[in-house]
């Protein structure tokens, strides 16, 4: 009954000081912000140099979010720096935080990791090192990755040892000197209760890219290992220099029961510096339209995206892609847009004359189709869908296209152009059509396609609700008044009643009510 009564009491003071605790905290936060912009230095660093660690550790954490905000007030920066050698562990795991936010404290938070003790500082101290890519403290991480020290540190060692491989990869000795201790550090993990470590060193070693790892990461992706450690390993495999002729290996992956192991075969596809075995984008396109899990649908997009930009993928294999995304047309778009890129590089530097007629003539075609996709509802870019059509339609006007080809890219440009209100363009691009080919037997048809636009919009706008109707319809009249050739007479004349409607309604909803 005594023990008890005393346990409660304990409790209870403990329960009061957590409150006066978080309530001094609070006070000295808000003293902090709310003192003016040239007052938070001197607070700052009384507060770093308090005789009470808890002080001590919020002064840190003040250093931090303000560093990582406005700036840390003058001195604060220097003053937390001298913490990481502070009797508390507390001070100074909350001093390598702050820290983090400050390339130039990269080699003392290196000279303290050298000499720390403390497991739960020295795994703040790698945290904040690891984006620094400092190679003494990398040395030191490499030291840490073997198995004399405790498992949370040898994990953050492990990490910040990936996080630096681009200055590790850089000189070979160091490259050897980690792919070493990184197989060493695997061997020592091949027993029960490490799946994390285990998992964390594969991702080292794949950040490594060194062809000699291939077989280690060929045997890490057995169903026996720990997921992570697949994924990880087919990470591996798809960022070594040979990747592309380990497309098989990797591709078979993709169908795989886990989301996570799909997940990593689709990125580590996008990983070679080459487009990964063309054969697969039916495979990838599989994935990115019917995988149950949204990260693999769009991790699937990037690497296809990615292909797409690529200059050494086949235009078949870009265009097997973008029929393949004909349920989605912003992706679709995308990827017309790239090959007619190519085509019309083609157009320019093709081996022979044949070849580069037939891919303007292509790239014409894919204009058109661009500009198809751009009109649709889900897209809705008119402006953009007239240039599309208009390039299309000079290819052909330049290489004797077929009436019905000119007639219907007329009326593309004419419709686009009036979609996207542009209603002077397409006043000018009526006149022009009128102009060229209104008396011609053969083109004359164009200027009554052209005409008849016209006429359908100021009719739409007639029947509409919208309130800017009639702004519009006023500005699109007036861009036709400045038609040089006019309309056709029979059109002009059939704009007269849509006017008349127009200004009608116009004069109805304007008179106020009784």
């Amino acid at each position: 009954m005594i023990i008890s009564s005393r346990g409660d009491a304990f409790e209870d003071r403990e329960a009061r000081h957590k409150e006066l605790q978080d309530a001094a905290d609070e006070l000295l936060r808000n003293n902090f912000w709310r003192a003016m912009a040239g007052e938070r230095a001197a607070i700052l660093l009384s507060y770093l140099q308090s005789p009470a660690p808890e002080i001590r550790s919020l002064g840190a954490e003040l250093v931090y979010l303000s560093a990582t905000a406005n700036g840390a007030p003058p001195g604060t920066i220097q003053q937390t720096r001298m913490l990481l050698t502070d009797p508390s562990p507390e001070v100074r795991a909350a001093a390598a935080a702050a820290l983090s936010a400050d390339f130039d404290s990269a080699a003392d938070l290196a000279a303290q990791l050298a000499r720390e003790q403390d497991d739960v500082v020295r795994v703040r101290l790698i945290n904040s090192l690891a984006p620094f890519s400092n190679l003494r403290a990398i040395d030191q991480m490499l030291n840490l990755a073997g198995s004399g020290a405790s498992h949370a540190v040898r994990i953050a060692a492990v990490d910040g040892i990936r996080q630096g491989a681009d200055v590790i990869n850089a000189p070979p000795a160091t490259k050897a000197k980690a792919i070493e201790v990184l197989t060493s550090a695997l061997h020592d993990t091949d027993v029960p209760g490490q799946p994390k470590l285990r998992e964390a060193v594969t991702g080292a070693l794949a950040a490594m890219r060194d062809d000699s790892l291939f077989d280690t990461f060929r045997q890490l992706v057995a169903p026996t290992e720990p997921l992570g450690v697949r994924a990880n390993a087919l990470i591996g495999i798809g960022s070594l220099p040979s990747a592309s002729t380990h497309a098989f290996e990797i591709a078979r992956n993709l169908d795989d029961d886990e989301y996570q192991l799909r997940l990593a075969a689709v990125q580590a596809m996008g990983l070679s510096p080459q487009p990964m075995a063309i054969q697969f984008i039916s495979k990838l396109m599989d994935r990115m339209n019917q995988d149950g899990n949204d990260q693999v649908r769009a991790a699937a997009w990037t690497v296809l995206k990615s292909w797409a930009q690529s200059p050494v993928i086949p235009e078949s294999s870009l265009a097997t892609m973008a029929d393949g995304l004909s349920h989605d047309p912003g992706k679709e778009v995308f990827v017309r847009e790239k090959l007619r890129d190519r085509l019309g590089e083609d157009a320019q530097n093709g081996p022979d004359d044949a070849k580069r007629r037939l891919a303007a003539q292509d790239r014409a075609s894919q204009a058109q189709d661009i500009g198809d996709l751009l009109m649709a509802a889900a897209l809705n870019r008119p402006g953009q869908a007239a240039e599309q059509y208009r390039a299309a339609l000079e290819y052909w006007k330049a290489n004797n296209g077929g009436v019905d080809v000119i007639n219907r890219l007329c009326g593309n440009v004419e419709q686009s152009l009036l979609a996207a209100k542009r209603w002077d363009d397409a006043a000018d691009f009526a006149a022009g059509i009128i102009k060229d080919w209104g008396n011609d037997p053969n083109l004359k048809v164009t200027s009554q396609t052209v005409a008849r636009a016209i006429v359908g919009t100021a009719g739409s706008l007639a029947e509409s609700n919208d309130p800017n109707a009639y702004s519009d319809a006023m500005d699109l009249f007036d861009a036709v008044n400045k038609m040089n050739p006019p309309l056709p007479s029979d059109f002009l004349d059939a704009l007269t009643p849509k006017r008349a409607t127009i200004e009608a309604r116009h004069a109805a909803s304007s008179k106020p009510s009784p």
